[in-house]
């Protein structure tokens, strides 16, 4: 075993080197040998802080997963990203491959000189780095290392070498598909918000890109990774239909296309319905919203124009309404005929043009008499009732809303 003198090290086998203000650390050749080939390093990211005797990663072989154990306490500085993808240099040079480089130290452990280090080492003579769960067969690794693996090599005494470099390989051979998948996805996205894919074009893909990208999605979604629901999702694409991946997240399939929806609303977090007689003042709808009429004389309704255009939009001709209206929440097949255009369109279609989220609408407030709607929150006043010329008294809506 190699031990350098002018480095230090820690009973959890770190060795620590100081450049000034900067701590240096690796893992000791003792803790690279007993551990075997290293298939895995995962580390910090700069500007995270680390704890003295603390794990502030973890390494990992066919042995065993073993913690990476700070011996200070500050913030990383840098770490070696060449050990994310080549781990195996821990193996052929430990102190020539360092870990992370920490600054602003404000605690170290105790830590052993060479001389000290090899004495403990010698003294443990441990067969395998160890952590607080490597010994635990609860953990489907600890079975496999402490009972299957001694069996293997019974069979084959180059048995955990060779898994090692099959590890590697399937790591490097995992890579590149998460790295063509991400390309495929980007081909074949015909939007981003909301995210829609082109159906015929994930079809014509190779069934592991395929997976792939719906094991993408399924990140995107926050939804938890599963192959079963990743069979579940490529049966929907095939067939038509939808499928949940989480609350509130749904995929929906149609002959041409893949829609991620992240905003699925459910009827039973709809707005209770609320309806309420118009009148002069201030009315309460439901919880936190309200709504305040003015009316004014059509002279003045005119001066009030002049200086915001968008008043127009809120203003009804009283004179116009058909006996008694309401404020009331919206109903299947509310239909409203908005200045400049051509014709009369349903609620429904108006707020899907303007991608008005579900919530909002069966919030929105709607003003109707017996025939029909006159005002609808966020689209204006209908034909019938808009202010004209000849108004005589004309009521101005404003909405106060409480949204926390």
């Amino acid at each position: 075993m190699n031990y350098p003198v002018e480095l230090q090290y820690t009973k959890s086998h770190e060795w620590v080197k100081t450049e000034g203000d900067v701590t240096v650390v690796g893992i000791s050749d003792f803790a690279q040998d007993a551990l075997g080939d290293v298939v895995f390093v995962n580390l910090p990211g700069v500007g995270d802080e680390v704890t003295a005797e603390e794990a502030f990663g973890d390494v990992e072989s066919v042995k065993a997963v073993s913690d990476l154990v700070s011996p200070v306490t500050g913030v990383v500085l840098e770490v070696n990203e060449e050990l994310l993808d080549h781990p195996e240099l821990l193996n052929s040079d430990p102190y020539g491959n360092w870990l992370i480089k920490v600054e602003q130290v404000t605690d170290t452990e105790e830590l052993l000189d060479a001389a000290a280090y090899e004495a403990f080492c010698a003294q443990e003579g441990l067969p395998f780095v160890t952590d607080s769960t490597n010994l635990d067969d609860g953990y489907t690794r600890n079975r496999i290392r402490r009972h299957i693996v001694p069996l293997m090599e019974q069979v084959n005494a180059g048995f955990v070498k060779n898994a090692a470099v099959l590890s590697a390989t399937a790591r490097q051979d995992n890579d590149l598909l998460d790295q063509l998948a991400r390309q495929e996805l980007a081909r074949i996205r015909e939007s981003e918000s909301p995210l829609i894919l082109n159906r015929p074009a994930f079809c014509s893909l190779h069934p592991a890109l395929q997976t792939r990208i719906l094991l993408l999605l399924q990140q995107r979604a926050g939804a938890a990774v599963d192959f079963m629901r990743t069979q579940r999702m490529l049966e929907k694409i095939r067939a038509g239909g939808r499928i949940e991946l989480k609350r509130g997240v749904m995929l929906c399939c149609t002959a041409d296309s893949i829609l991620l929806d992240e905003h699925v609303f459910y009827k039973e977090e709809r707005q209770p319905y609320f309806e309420k007689p118009f009148a002069q003042g201030k009315i309460s709808l439901f919880d936190g919203k309200s709504v305040e009429v003015v009316i004014c004389s059509g002279e003045d309704y005119k001066l009030f124009f002049k200086k915001d255009a968008t008043i127009l939009k809120n203003g009804i001709d009283c004179d116009k309404m058909k006996d008694i209206a309401v404020f009331r929440q919206r109903k299947d097949g509310d239909r409203i005929h908005l200045s400049g255009s051509t014709g009369s369109r349903t609620l429904k279609k108006l707020w899907n043009d303007r991608k008005t989220p579900q919530p909002q609408r069966w919030r929105a407030a709607v003003l109707a008499d017996r025939e029909g709607v006159l005002w609808a929150e966020g689209l204006g006043t209908d034909r019938r009732a808009a202010p004209g010329p000849h108004s005589r008294r004309v009521a101005l809506i404003r909405i106060e809303e409480d949204l926390g």
